[in-house]
C-alpha cells in the first residue's frame, strides 16, 4: 500500500469513458456506470485489500488506464442521468428504483 497524502475528493475516469468515479477516501468512492443509454450509480466502501488497491490505481492513474474528471463533468453527469449522489453505501449495487 502507498501512503495517502492526497487531498479529497479526487474524480477519475476510465480511459474508454464508460466508468467515472468520485473518489471521497481512501476506502470511499462513488462509480457511475453508463450501460447503454442508462447509467447505475455504485458506493463502495472498500474494506478487502484488492479493493482498497483499486482505489489506489484510481488515484495513481494505472498507467493511464483512469485518466483526470473534473468536478463540474461528474456534476453533469448526475444532472444528465437525474441521479443523487454520492449515493449512500449499498455495497456496489444499483440504486433502488434507477
Amino acid at each position: 500500500m502507498i501512503p495517502m497524502d492526497h487531498e479529497f475528493p479526487i474524480f477519475r475516469r476510465t480511459a474508454n469513458g464508460q466508468h467515472f468515479y468520485l473518489i471521497e477516501a481512501e476506502d470511499v468512492f462513488t462509480e457511475i456506470q453508463l450501460v447503454g443509454r442508462r447509467a447505475v450509480l455504485h458506493h463502495v466502501k472498500a474494506s478487502m485489500y484488492p479493493e482498497l488497491v483499486r482505489i489506489q490505481d484510481m488515484i495513481r492513474g494505472d498507467g493511464g488506464r483512469y485518466l483526470e474528471l473534473r468536478s463540474a463533468d461528474w456534476s453533469e453527469l448526475l444532472h444528465r442521468y437525474q441521479l443523487e449522489g454520492p449515493a449512500r453505501p449499498i455495497g456496489g449495487d444499483p440504486v433502488p428504483g434507477f
